[in-house]
């Protein structure tokens, strides 16, 4: 009923880039030591992208759990790319779920909003959860609350998100309820007035951050398989090194994005030219410079793949899993027939990214659980890539939509055959839905939808991958651009002849 997002999974990626060794200076800091004591009830963590928030956060929790404070650590990790994680409404239900696993006393009250709820048939309001967490806080003997990256909260929920914390912060029946969050610096100037400024700690030039960055380094060039096939010439080494650790000053993120776009070169001489573009003598040397290079350094006859690719992780709901994008790449598009072909499929799912050069912009998660799933990398880069017009959505939404049409136009009859063997076929079914009516203006789009409905059995493959459809599957060709707004798509079928009540309109 409740469906709350689980942050575990985003703690285990969030592990697994932690680097032995490094980060303990946070762990050690006088502020966090009196934060555990009670001197401090609440602390605020800022800094600029890339500088290591989430795996400081990670290494917090940790030491939490692994201390067995009296008090539950509860915890939320926003990803500004997963909207089952981006609202404020997701960290209220992820909360009450968690205090109803922790505190016996919580779940009389989750239990009684389950019955305001029609008994779970309805779901709650907002303001209403909010209310109930709040009781729930209230009768449990305290709790520790991490909350990470609130600048990947929606806009449009960053006002009540931070309201709510206002009020946990100023409300005495919560004097058990203890906070540590991080967010950009754009919020400090109010976190100050909610925490008071002696609880806003600024991430910024410090030792613990750059030995953290040399030992990644250190790990990347002498353990990586990336370099130790290239055989490198020591003095490119420690070229490599110097450069590198100096361009990423203290962002990790930074570093991370360099040796990523190193190891993806093939030769000496590419890998000479991108140390080139990333000596930081040559400013400005910033995350800005960073991404645009390596979107410039994507060979020729790779950049639209590697750009449809990109715009497909900016507008997903959900990160792609790998053999999605290695059905993403199989879907030919600029090139007639628009068709998939499962023969164009790259035999290792691994090799995908590195193939398009567009590895340092995504992030590669792997569960113990489920399939290796891959997302733009940081919120940074995401919102680089939204300063040029063809990531927006009028201009993404074209190649995504061909590629769907044709995805689901060309892949086999059965659909339990299609939802087994084509991956891609549940998501593109749904993209058809959310992303036509943004590109119906384009005319090879135009001209795939109504191939697409003059097409039976694919319109009847279409039916049954989507789960839940908004449509009675007895209408005629005309209803469903009706009901997605389609505008011009129903324009030329009605100038077609067709009849608007035909199949009970």
């Amino acid at each position: 009923w409740l469906s709350p997002p689980d942050p575990s999974t985003d703690l285990e990626a969030a592990r697994a880039v932690v680097i032995e060794g490094t980060g303990s200076w946070i762990l050690e800091s006088v502020t966090f030591s009196e934060w555990n004591s009670g001197k401090r009830q609440h602390l605020f963590l800022f800094g600029p992208p890339g500088f290591g928030k989430t795996v400081l956060i990670t290494m917090l929790i940790d030491r939490l759990q692994e201390i067995g404070s009296p008090r539950p650590t509860l915890f939320f990790f926003f990803k500004f790319a997963e909207t089952g994680k981006n609202t404020f409404d997701s960290l209220l239900r992820s909360l009450a779920w968690q205090l109803y696993c922790y505190e016996s006393r919580s779940r009389k009250i989750l239990d009684k909003l389950c019955a305001v709820c029609s008994d779970g048939i309805s779901q709650p309001e907002t303001h209403q959860l909010s209310a109930y967490v709040t009781m729930m806080m209230q009768s449990s003997e305290g709790a520790s609350i991490i909350m990470d990256a609130l600048d990947e909260c929606t806009t449009s929920d960053e006002g009540e998100l931070l309201s709510w914390l206002e009020s946990v912060s100023s409300d005495s029946s919560l004097a058990g309820i203890k906070l540590i969050v991080t967010g950009r610096s754009h919020l400090i100037n109010r976190a100050r007035s909610l925490f008071g400024a002696e609880n806003c700690v600024i991430l910024g030039q410090d030792v613990g951050n750059v030995n953290a960055i040399r030992t990644y380094l250190e790990l990347r060039l002498n353990q990586d398989r990336d370099f130790i096939v290239k055989s490198l010439p020591q003095d490119l080494v420690d070229e490599l090194r110097n450069i590198v650790r100096n361009n990423a000053d203290d962002s990790f993120l930074l570093a991370k994005i360099s040796i990523e776009a190193l190891a993806g070169c093939s030769s000496l001489d590419s890998i000479k030219s991108t140390l080139n573009n990333l000596d930081p003598s040559r400013p400005p040397s910033d995350l800005i410079q960073i991404y645009g290079g390596i979107i410039q350094s994507i060979p020729h006859n790779h950049k639209r793949e590697a750009i449809r690719l990109l715009q497909f992780a900016i507008w997903t709901e959900s990160p792609l899993t790998l053999s999605e994008v290695n059905d993403i790449m199989a879907t030919r598009i600029y090139t007639a027939p628009r068709r998939f072909d499962v023969h164009d499929r790259l035999g290792s799912e691994d090799d995908l990214l590195q193939k398009y050069h567009a590895m340092p912009l995504f992030g590669l998660s792997s569960y113990e659980e489920g399939p290796k799933t891959i997302n733009i990398l940081h919120l940074s880069i995401r919102e680089f890539l939204l300063a040029d017009s063809q990531f927006q959505m009028a201009a993404a939404s074209i190649p995504i939509t061909l590629t769907a049409l044709a995805y689901i136009k060309t892949i086999k009859e059965t659909p339990e055959e299609a939802l087994e063997d084509f991956p891609l076929a549940k998501r593109a079914a749904k993209m058809i839905l959310n992303f036509a009516r943004y590109a119906e203006a384009d005319d090879g789009v135009f001209s795939e939808i109504l191939s697409f409905l003059s097409h039976p059995a694919a319109m009847k493959r279409w039916y049954r991958l989507s789960p839940t459809p908004t449509w009675d599957r007895s209408k005629s060709a005309l209803y469903f651009p009706c009901k997605s707004g389609l505008l011009r798509v129903v324009k030329r079928l009605l100038e077609l002849g067709r009849d608007v009540n035909e199949g009970n309109g």
